[in-house]
This record gives C-alpha cells, structure tokens and sequence, in this order.
C-alpha cells in the first residue's frame, strides 16, 4: 500500500492539517491524460479536467499529486482542496488574500508550489477566483476538476480563455484497459500499419485473439466507465449502470440545468439508443418524444455537453449530391446506450449487432484522437455511404465498420464510390477476423479485425 500524503486546510481554515491517505496505485487504470497534464506541469496554465460523472477525475488528480510526490521526493508543496468538505467559502472570495492564505505555509521555499482543486463548481464565482488567482502571476501551479462537469465549464469559460488547458476525460479507453490487465507485451502503439503490422497480429492471434475478443464484447454490451470495469457479474455491471445514470438524470438534468419535462428527455434518450449510427431528425424526434423543436434541441445539446452523445457531422467536398447537414448521432458509452434500451443479449442475431460495433469504433476514436484531428462520415443523396472518414495532416481517411466475417477483395460499392471520387492514400476496412492488404487504384485498403484497430488503431494508422 503507498501512502498519498499533502496539505489541506484545517479546521481553523490555514493550511496547517497534513493528511495521509493509503493510495493503492496498483488498483488503478492509468490514463492517457496523466501523461499529457504531467507533461505541462511547467507550464503556468490552469489545467482544467472536465468529463462526464464517474470517469475518474479525483482519481486522476491523486494521481497527478502521487507522480509529484515521488518525482520530487516531497510533500510539503503539494496542496489539495475538496470543496465537498469545506463549510465556509469565504477564503476564495478574494484571490490575494487566499493566496496570503496559504503563502504562509509555503515558507522561503522556492519551488513551485502545486494546488489542487476539487469540485470546483462549488464556488459561487469559480472563473472568477481562478482568473484573479492566475493573474497574480505566483509561484503557483493550479489544477481544477469536479463532478458536474457543464456546470464547472458555464462557469469558467468565460474567465479563463488564454489562461487554461482543457482536459476531457472520457470513460476508459480499450488500449488503457488492455495495458492496465498486462495481458499483450508487444506494444504496437509507435509502428505505422503495413505488411509486418498485420504480420504481427495474425501470429499473435493464437496467444490473444480470445482475450481481445472478449474484451470487445465487454465495450459493446457493458461499456467502459471504471465503476463498470471493475464488477465481475453481469447483474453488478447492471447495477452500476442504473446508479450511473439515475446520477446522471437526477444532478445534472434536474438539479443544475432544472430540465423540467424529465419525461420527454428520457423519452428522447431511448429513441437516439434506438437509433445510433442513424441519422438526426429532429421532426421525427418531435414527434416520437412529443416535445417541440426548441425543447428537443436543447436536450439534444445537453445530452452532448454533459457527455452522453456526440453527434458525427457529415464530410462535404461541395458535390451537389452529397448530404451536409445532417448528423449522426452516437452514445459515448455503449453501457449507457444498452441501458436505457434494456438489450444486454450477446447474439449475434442482434439487429443492432453493427451498430453496437459501430458506436464502440466512434467511441473509442474520440478518446484517442489529436486536437488537430476530425471525424465525420460521408453520405451522399443517393445512399452512398462511409461510417467514419478520419481527417489527419491533410488526409482523409475512410474507415468501413462491419461487424461479421468480410471476404477479402469484396469492398461495398458506396466504398468504392469514395475511393473513386477522392483517391485517399489508405483506407480501413475493420471486420470480425479477417487480416489482409490490397490495392485499389491508387489506395491501399487494409483489412482488420475490430480487436485490433480498437487496441492500437488511432496510433498507428
């Protein structure tokens, strides 16, 4: 068991109370963003975690405070806040004044003195305090996060431009899970694909097909939210899901954003988990949900801001017959999505079996993807269609998503029609278990089992 230990405020309201807390790293999944706030830690930026509930946002903020602790062999410049715990709000009223506060416990030290903030959103001015903070230009590091998420966001963002850096923290990703269980020793992350990339994973298919293919179904069905990681039966992943999202319907659409016909929102939650992968229609919604069309967009807009859905806007190169303003709607977390339609059953049969994939395919590029990257899918008015294009560096890359078996060479015509019209440099083509390489034109189209490209995709391609 290691030991976290800081400072945090006492009863007496200084920074005269060190607490130590046992800190089992080793039943931690690391994330990715632990790597990406400790490589700004010189950097005077706010840094401002923002996620959906449950995703483990004070777990990474004990985690930035463990890699500061033994990285720098102390503890007495690490500062933590829980505003959970506080009763008198009246130390972050006035920026100076909070930092002659605490200034007195950081002595003639000249270091870098780290202050972390949890559930930030507890403050009346947030945005505010933490500008006026900032401004002060201290020997002070600042980190922010908290539960509510779109209610730490409304009130910072508009103080705070220039002065931060944005961290979303989204449910586990496939490769976080897959290295946190050790299972695969070949790290793949840094190669680009090409012939020895699939070379490698069909002779690795014998040692860890099974374990990848189990673990895939886990995403479609169950999700990722580490809550749900961590329960070993099916009926206590549910359960978890039911607590998560009655949490998530109770504080964030009732208790902040006082949505008053609960009804209707959840009524349009069951229709979009009908209907990811599909397009939006916001007349149909109307209709089914009985809202009207300004009360459906804005729950549309909610749902997306608090990071339950995120909708896949269409790829437009000016042809008059293609479609360019439709989106298609996808859940973050495919447990969340089976949960609101009750469908748990693992058969293939499943006519929801491609879109489960599907969804998991978006999800998953999301966590993974570079700030200078988009997404988007293409479609024209005659049917052709792409699931997802990737746009990279000037490229597009177009990725095919099927959840059975492919015959290699067999491409749709709608994937044809793309490479045709635009004569990308590489194209995906992900299907359950087929692994293979061919030249079509001038693009080279790459076969690859759904296992893999979750594991590995977005780093290599």
């Amino acid at each position: 068991m290691n030991k976290l230990r800081f400072k945090t405020i006492g009863l007496n309201g200084f920074w005269d109370k060190e607490e130590e807390i046992d800190f089992e790293i080793k039943s931690i999944i690391p994330r990715n963003a632990l790597e990406k706030i400790y490589n700004r830690i010189d950097e005077k930026y706010i840094e401002v975690i923002i996620g959906p509930r449950q995703v483990g946002k004070t777990t990474l903020l004990n985690l930035l405070l463990y890699k500061l602790q033994h990285h720098n062999k102390r503890h007495d410049n690490l500062y933590y806040i829980n505003l959970d715990t506080i009763v008198d709000y009246k130390m972050f009223e006035n920026p100076s004044m909070f930092y002659e506060l605490i200034s007195k416990s950081f002595g003639q030290d000249k270091v870098v003195n780290y202050v972390f903030i949890d559930e930030a959103q507890r403050l009346k001015n947030p945005g505010q305090f933490l500008k006026g903070l900032f401004d002060l230009k201290k020997n002070i590091k600042i980190f922010v996060s908290g539960s509510s998420s779109l209610e730490l966001k409304s009130k910072t963002k508009e103080f705070l431009t220039g002065r931060k850096r944005e961290v979303i923290l989204l449910p586990v990703s496939f490769f976080e899970l897959v290295n946190y269980e050790g299972k695969i020793k070949d790290d793949l992350r840094h190669i680009k694909l090409a012939d020895k990339t699939i070379s490698v994973w069909q002779k690795n298919e014998l040692f860890y097909g099974k374990y990848l293919s189990e673990r895939t179904r886990d995403f479609e069905l169950y999700g990722s939210y580490p809550g749900v990681l961590t329960k070993k039966n099916a009926e206590d992943k549910l359960e978890e899901l039911n607590e998560l999202f009655n949490s998530y319907i109770k504080k964030d659409v009732v208790d902040f954003l006082k949505v008053e016909r609960v009804e209707v929102f959840n009524k349009l939650v069951k229709i979009l988990s009908a209907q990811i992968g599909n397009l939006l229609n916001n007349s149909e919604l109307c209709s089914i949900a009985q809202g009207n069309i300004i009360t459906i967009s804005k729950y549309l807009n909610i749902l997306e801001n608090t990071f339950i859905t995120y909708y896949l806007k269409p790829f437009t190169s000016n042809r008059r017959n293609e479609i360019k303003h439709s989106s298609k709607c996808f859940f973050i977390d495919n447990g969340l999505r089976n949960f609101a339609v009750r469908q748990f059953n693992e058969s293939e049969n499943r006519t929801d079996y491609d879109a489960l994939l599907e969804n998991v395919i978006v999800s998953e590029i999301l966590k993974n993807k570079n700030i200078d990257e988009e997404i988007y899918y293409w479609r024209t008015k005659s049917g052709a269609e792409i699931d997802i294009i990737i746009q990279r560096e000037g490229q597009f890359i177009p990725i095919e998503v099927k959840a059975g078996t492919s015959k290699i060479g067999t491409l749709t015509k709608s994937f044809h029609s793309f490479i045709n019209s635009f004569s990308p440099r590489k194209a995906i083509f992900i299907n359950k278990d087929k692994y293979a390489i061919i030249k079509v034109n001038r693009t080279t189209v790459y076969y690859i089992p759904a296992k893999w490209f979750l594991l590995y995709g977005m780093n290599i391609i």
